[in-house]
């Protein structure tokens, strides 16, 4: 049973190809549209130093805001890590890293996803 009240809808993006140099590249081909989802800033996990974001990404060696957020969708959402969710009335982006379907006794649970969106300034969610 599904029990989240939407905040936006989003856009799903799926698909990668490979630039000139045979690096893989994100492709902006359109899955879905439209979808209901609720989102909420997510629990930091230990790596992450200041709660949900952090300022520089040593990874990648490079600055900027790296946050992460819960993204609930309704049961019959499909997406998958890698996809790409364009928030239809903020703007921002995120990239789902992680995606968990679980099991429900009474109907059908929530698609739960964890995403992250890098910029380089932080913004309100939900704001």
């Amino acid at each position: 049973m599904t029990v989240f009240l939407p905040t936006t809808t989003v856009t799903v993006y799926r698909g990668e190809s490979t630039d000139e140099y045979s690096d893989p590249t994100n492709i902006d081909t359109v899955y879905a549209t439209g979808l209901p989802v609720a989102v909420t800033s997510a629990r930091a996990p230990r790596s992450f130093a200041h709660g949900d974001q952090r300022a520089w990404n040593p990874v990648d060696q490079r600055g900027g805001v790296v946050e992460r957020f819960q993204i609930r969708m309704r049961p019959t959402a499909d997406v998958r890590e890698g996809d790409r969710l364009l928030d239809e009335r903020e703007g921002l982006i995120y990239l789902v890293t992680d995606v968990s379907n679980p099991q429900s006794i009474v109907g059908m649970a929530d698609v739960r996803v964890t995403a992250h969106r890098v910029a380089k300034h932080s913004q309100p969610v939900n704001g």
